[in-house]
């Protein structure tokens, strides 16, 4: 009786539960949360898309990911507030507008903020800061780049009371500017 039981386990509740995993358990793509690509117009859209999907990935403990070339508009900064892991897999998100594009904001000591891996932030000569820890105590930033700083009293990566990591490479064209208080 016992190896019918464990017979029926293992060869049918088991690959049923196998079966009704969902890629969207593992990762989400902006696109999902209204997000549309190389679209200078959806910028709004895009700002809002991308908030929701962080807050998701950030909720659900799943990667955020993108698929390579996508150009995401965006007209105000994001917010990250938790761990996430992010792979943009070299897709841009470009500032339409003066504004902080990425701030990280864990706020939790000896927490992992996450990982930004594979990306790309376009300051467009607009935004003031292109990665902005304001309270992000553990972080990875790998593979990125920031391109088109403005030349007037712009930073890329600004942080506070942090300790990061920087694994691979990132380039920062126009300017160089890493500050830390």
């Amino acid at each position: 009786m016992k190896y019918i039981c464990f017979s029926v386990v293992l060869f049918f509740i088991i690959p049923l539960h196998i079966q009704a995993q969902q890629w969207s358990e593992y990762f989400v793509v902006p696109e999902m949360f209204g997000c549309i690509s190389d679209s200078r117009e959806a910028a709004e859209q895009n700002a809002r898309g991308l908030q929701k999907v962080i807050d998701y990935a950030i909720s659900k403990g799943v990667t955020l990911v993108s698929s390579r070339n996508k150009k995401y508009y965006i007209d105000q900064g994001l917010v990250i507030t938790g761990g996430l892991d992010i792979n943009l897999g070299s897709a841009t998100i470009v500032a339409t507008d003066t504004m902080k594009m990425l701030t990280i904001n864990n706020g939790k000591a000896r927490q992992w903020a996450g990982t930004l891996r594979s990306f790309r932030l376009d300051m467009n000569g607009k935004a003031n800061y292109g990665i902005y820890c304001e309270n992000a105590i553990k972080l990875r930033i790998t593979d990125g780049e920031i391109v088109n700083i403005k030349k007037t009293v712009s930073v890329c990566i600004w942080a506070k009371a942090m300790s990061f990591s920087w694994t691979t490479s990132i380039f920062m064209a126009h300017t160089l500017s890493l500050q830390a208080s």
